[in-house]
């Protein structure tokens, strides 16, 4: 569908004002809001109706990269096989450097930027943040988007410089920011997990396991794997309950993790025997 609407607009503008307008137009305004929509409102689909599986901006960046994975596999068997009817191996050859080496993350940090918008709606409980977040996160989507197609379209040779001046450095702040929400959560995990390990349900080991992105993927690894993957995500989805809990009390309001406490208690329990 962004293919097709992409396509059509940049058609019309073609028509109306040339080469140059139809490759502003299709490439570089319309693409960008119309795939940065489709890929957004995917995001906000899982916000809306499973908030029980979306607890915080980790979440909204994992959900947000794997929808821009999907969609960006997708586009670039288009483009591929495109440029395999238009240029040969050669032209293959060079979209296949562009897309599948230079510019993997691409899509992935783009979308990112609205899941961390709905990451913070997740977390708030303040009707803006709620509505302005995920707004805020699509339109900052929408800009890096259409600097990544402008200077793919217009800057010719010049791309590698601003991919090395604007987009490499971008990238290695997004990651920085990864590593800042995971040790983030990780504080939040041992902080309102403390009651849990103090009764007994899980040992300090394990929730040093929970709470390290390492260990936490090695630890299903050395055996056990389904029990284990499934007892570090309750354990995790208790933490954050907990979590939004608190937070909902200090704001006042109500949450749906509170019902969700119980039921989360009495699955660890149940596959704390399995790991």
């Amino acid at each position: 569908m962004s293919y097709i609407l992409n396509s059509l607009f940049g058609a019309i503008a073609f028509s109306v004002g040339g080469e140059i307008a139809g490759n502003i137009v299709g490439g570089v305004i319309s693409a960008p809001i119309v795939e940065e929509g489709a890929k957004g409102l995917g995001l906000l689909l899982l916000l809306l109706f499973l908030r029980r599986e979306f607890d915080d901006i980790v979440d909204g960046v994992v959900y947000g990269s794997f929808i821009a994975l999907g969609f960006a596999t997708v586009e670039n068997i288009l483009y591929y096989g495109r440029s395999l009817l238009g240029g040969g191996l050669e032209g293959l050859l060079i979209v296949f450097i562009m897309r599948g080496i230079m510019s993997p993350f691409a899509h992935v940090t783009f979308t990112a930027m609205t899941g961390i918008g709905c990451g913070l709606a997740r977390e708030s409980h303040n009707l803006a943040v709620r509505i302005l977040a995920p707004l805020g996160g699509y339109i900052l989507a929408v800009i890096l988007h259409m600097v990544w197609n402008g200077m793919a379209t217009f800057l010719g040779a010049g791309f590698l410089i601003g991919y090395a001046l604007f987009e490499v450095p971008f990238f290695l702040a997004f990651i920085a920011f990864l590593v800042y929400v995971a040790r983030r959560e990780g504080k939040i995990l041992r902080e309102m997990l403390s009651v849990e390990v103090a009764r007994g349900l899980i040992t300090p080991e394990q929730l040093a396991i929970a709470t390290s992105t390492i260990r936490r993927t090695l630890w299903p690894l050395q055996g056990k794997f389904a029990a284990r993957r499934a007892f570090l995500r309750n354990v995790s989805k208790l933490g954050l309950s907990y979590w939004h809990v608190q937070r909902a009390v200090a704001a006042q309001s109500e949450t749906r993790s509170l019902p969700q406490i119980p039921r989360l208690q009495a699955e660890i329990l149940r596959l704390r025997e399995q790991v």
